[in-house]
């Protein structure tokens, strides 16, 4: 019977569940799916070589995932906190590392339970840098990765010769070997890896070790590869690249890389899923006159924008951008031929310096040519964002007609 234990005050206070995965509390499951999917990946052991804070931290993304994303322990560990899943009266096994492993293999398509499937070489896991042009264009990234291969002398078996294995017979070749212990009355039938193989279930004499390998049948290697980035692609999506991972000594199989697509910030453009967004700053002579707003795209392509038959919308109301169609990103779903938006937040840059004008004046637009609906904007403008200004004090500078 499983009881829950409320928390004590004056105990010591555990990491936060949502503080790990870096969360509100009021996150939505495919929040806390892509937090946790960014996380794991970045501390991952693979990927940091074993580093014991990484492992560490590794698991303490696994055990919050494991809650949080389940409806029934997140309601549990939002009202009584992580003692409400403690037992009394049972040793239950802490959460650890292996358990986490289990959490990221079944997450990614894997086997949670690595004994009961054919063992498999660990994906190698790279961040992948790119940048937004790469990601709207598509380009072709090299990718340098550290790998373990079979050894060329001995084939990937360790010995001399293929034949020089005999079976353990201390396992039998199981690799494992089982007690049994009689106490008071009981029986305990326990199961160990054996001692004389080390769970191989084969026994190598010294002798018939591959001098190349010192018998374990894989050699490091480095290999330069060459990955395509596909239009649209998103940041932190994952890119496999098959069987260019590690090879396990004796299988004929290779695991595979896998690339996480990591986004440089770019400084014009913020990518919201498939729309695009920027701020264009323009001068106010530009906006009376109703220039046009030409925007350099992300391909190299010029948008010319009209602003003759559409009045400048004005920062920074809600409404103040131009929307593009089909000039954001590439839907990699469309195989790059479908395209989201773009949107063009106008800022208007104003004079540090105007001069006191009455209102009247500002009809004198009509004949130099300047934008009226832009003038008006820019009073009404003036007046929210300069309360100490009066709407009459602010004055147009005369603009030639060219």
């Amino acid at each position: 019977v499983t009881s829950f234990i409320l928390p004590i005050s004056g105990m010591p206070v555990e990491a936060d569940y949502y503080e790990v995965l870096e969360l509100s509390h009021t996150a939505e499951n495919e929040e806390i799916r892509r937090s946790y999917k960014r996380l794991a990946l970045k501390f991952h052991p693979d990927r940091n070589n074993g580093d014991s804070s990484s492992a560490e931290q590794f698991k303490r993304i696994g055990e919050a995932y494991e809650v949080l994303s389940d409806p029934e322990k997140r309601a549990l560990y939002d009202a009584y906190g992580k003692a409400s899943f403690q037992e009394t009266g049972n040793d239950s096994p802490p959460f650890d590392v292996h358990r986490a492993e289990d959490i990221f293999s079944a997450f990614f398509g894997g086997f949670p339970f690595g004994n009961l499937q054919e063992e498999r070489p660990s994906e190698i896991i790279i961040e992948l840098d790119v940048t937004l042009e790469e990601l709207y264009c598509g380009a072709w990234k090299h990718v340098e990765v550290s790998r373990k291969r079979h050894c060329s002398k001995c084939q990937g078996s360790g010995l001399y010769y293929p034949r020089a294995r005999s079976t353990c017979e201390t396992c039998d070749g199981f690799g494992i070997v089982s007690q049994v212990h009689r106490w008071s009355g009981f029986m305990l039938h326990s199961e160990s890896t054996c001692y004389d193989c080390c769970g191989t279930g084969e026994i190598v004499q010294e002798d018939d070790v591959c001098g190349k390998c010192h018998g374990r049948g894989v050699k490091k290697e480095r290999k330069r590869l060459s990955v395509e980035i596909l239009p649209g692609t998103h940041d932190d999506e994952l890119v496999y690249v098959k069987g260019e991972g590690h090879q396990l000594p004796g299988a004929p199989t290779c695991g595979d890389v896998l690339l996480v697509i990591s986004l440089k910030p770019h400084k014009t453009f913020v990518r919201k899923g498939d729309t695009l967004i920027m701020k264009k700053s323009i001068s106010l002579m530009h906006a009376l006159k109703a220039l046009p707003i030409h925007v350099h795209l992300l391909d190299g392509r010029v948008l010319r924008l009209n602003t003759c038959d559409r009045p400048v919308p004005i920062a920074p109301y809600p409404d103040c951008f131009w929307e593009a169609i089909g000039e954001g990103m590439p839907i990699k779903s469309s195989g790059g031929l479908a395209k989201g938006n773009l949107l063009i937040y106008v800022e208007i840059s104003m004079p540090k310096k105007v001069v006191p004008l009455s209102r009247f004046s500002l009809s004198l637009q009509d004949s130099l040519g300047v934008n009226a609906s832009v003038v008006s904007g820019l009073t009404s403008a003036g007046h929210k964002r300069y309360s100490r200004w009066d709407p009459d004090l602010v004055r147009v500078q005369p603009v030639r007609k060219e």
